[in-house]
């Protein structure tokens, strides 16, 4: 009986690749997260550079606000190099110290998932299958 029955040919040019559901939204949104990864990685050398420059105008500021200072230790007999090197041991004091706050507040970021893409393709889905919009079976049987 299954003689008369003509199946028809597997078409070479049709494949099929079976991938888990993470799997496939990895590879969909991939080029789209190197983009933002890219345009975040640029974003962080510009505003690095502009804390830089921020960072040389504020300690311009500050040795321009401290001249009493420095002629008072001037007056009292400090060398130029003696008072160099407490404001650069200051200066260095500060920012361990900043450092150290800033390596604990950061620490905690670890904690912090900020999903993007992946997460709004599922919210997506789950919203239009909420909807009562559904993908196509493959086998209408089950």
């Amino acid at each position: 009986m299954l003689s008369n029955f003509c199946l028809p040919k597997a078409d070479p040019r049709i494949s099929v690749e079976l991938k888990r559901e993470d799997k496939y939204y990895a590879d969909q949104t991939h080029a789209a997260s190197i983009f933002i990864n890219s345009i975040g990685a640029a974003l962080s050398i510009i505003f690095s550079l502009g804390a830089v420059i921020g960072a040389m105008i504020t300690m311009y500021a500050a040795a321009a606000n401290r001249t009493t200072e420095i002629a008072a230790m001037r007056a009292l007999g400090f060398k130029r190099r003696n008072i160099l090197a407490a404001f650069l041991i200051e200066s260095i004091l500060i920012s361990f110290a900043g450092g150290i706050m800033g390596l604990i507040a950061a620490s905690f970021l670890q904690l912090v998932s900020v999903p993007l893409l992946n997460e709004a393709i599922n919210q997506t889905l789950y919203t239009s299958v909420r909807r009562g919009v559904r993908p196509q079976t493959v086998d209408k049987a089950h």
